[in-house]
């Protein structure tokens, strides 16, 4: 529908997403969804590049975003409006690259938006999650929770039934649109650590921080590992967990990010990595140690 809002504006045009093509096409998916509201109007369709044209002269597109070059098709492209179904579905990258789409012509009394809808869940759940509910306000981001007894179309009953087949996260994911519910990961779970409000701090204490490292940067839609170092002290048999250094980057990046975090930490902090197998981790090992100076 918001999509729509505009089609009576020559010159306007408007970008329908999901992931894939397949999810377009679905029963009561948005291409079918438009062809019950549309057909038999003035709109006109066509297959080719899955669009409705309007009298006005204004375009509605469906498009996905798949792989990793899927973003490119649409580089030349000018849209006021871009909608995303199932925005977890996403990755960020791909999101954020849409901005560059969105532009229209001087005088043009269109508004330029950027609109999604989503459930919790899915590989983008913790950067949608982060960029609409964590952060949101403060940006001016907007977030509208919505739950089932908002729509009043639906047969409440039998698809809370229907729900009441799934996990328990899933199903509070899905039926009260929980965004802090997840899944338990493979190695910690986040019910066996508390929040404490201050770091210990006593004679003798000796907190380390050691780094994870991969070296890779983000690029396009990729989806490499993440560079990690972790600073932890252990009192009386109890672990606390005071700061994690996250990024993706260069091994030059990684040298850099590793001895500013260093300075940071102050030299009672001591520094540790794994040292892989065979001279190449003889030589990383020797290689930070010595201009950056870490007390292994």
């Amino acid at each position: 529908m918001a999509a729509l809002q505009f089609v009576d504006v020559p010159g306007y045009a408007a970008l329908l997403l999901r992931k894939t093509y397949a999810d377009l096409k679905q029963p009561g998916a948005l291409m079918p969804r438009s062809m019950a509201w549309l057909g038999g109007t003035d709109a006109t369709w066509t297959g080719s590049d899955h669009s409705w044209k309007f009298p006005s002269g204004a375009v509605m597109r469906f498009g996905y975003i798949d792989n990793a070059n899927d973003i490119f098709q649409f580089q030349s492209s000018e849209f006021q409006g871009i909608f995303f179904d199932e925005l977890t579905q996403f990755r960020e990258h791909d999101y954020r690259f849409l901005f560059s789409r969105l532009r229209k012509l001087k005088g043009s009394t269109i508004p330029l938006r950027m609109r999604a809808a989503s459930n919790p869940n899915g590989i983008g759940h913790a950067w949608v999650k982060r960029r609409f509910i964590q952060d949101g306000k403060a940006e001016g981001r907007v977030y509208i929770p919505a739950r089932i007894s908002d729509n009043p179309f639906i047969d409440k009953e039998s698809y809370l039934r229907s729900l009441s087949n799934l996990d328990p996260v899933t199903r509070k994911q899905l039926e009260d649109g929980d965004w802090t519910v997840q899944q338990g990961g493979g190695m910690f779970r986040r019910e066996w650590f508390e929040i404490v409000n201050e770091s210990p701090n006593q004679p003798g204490q000796r907190w380390v921080r050691f780094w994870d490292l991969a070296a890779t940067e983000q690029k396009n839609s990729d989806d490499p590992d993440w560079t990690a170092g972790a600073l932890l002290t252990c009192v009386n048999g109890v672990w606390f967990l005071k700061d994690v250094r996250r990024f993706r980057g260069s091994p030059k990046t990684n040298e850099d990010t590793v001895a500013q975090t260093a300075q940071l930490d102050g030299r009672l902090v001591s520094i540790r990595m794994e040292q892989e197998p065979g001279a190449s981790g003889k030589s990383m090992i020797d290689h930070y140690a010595r201009p950056v100076g870490i007390r292994f």
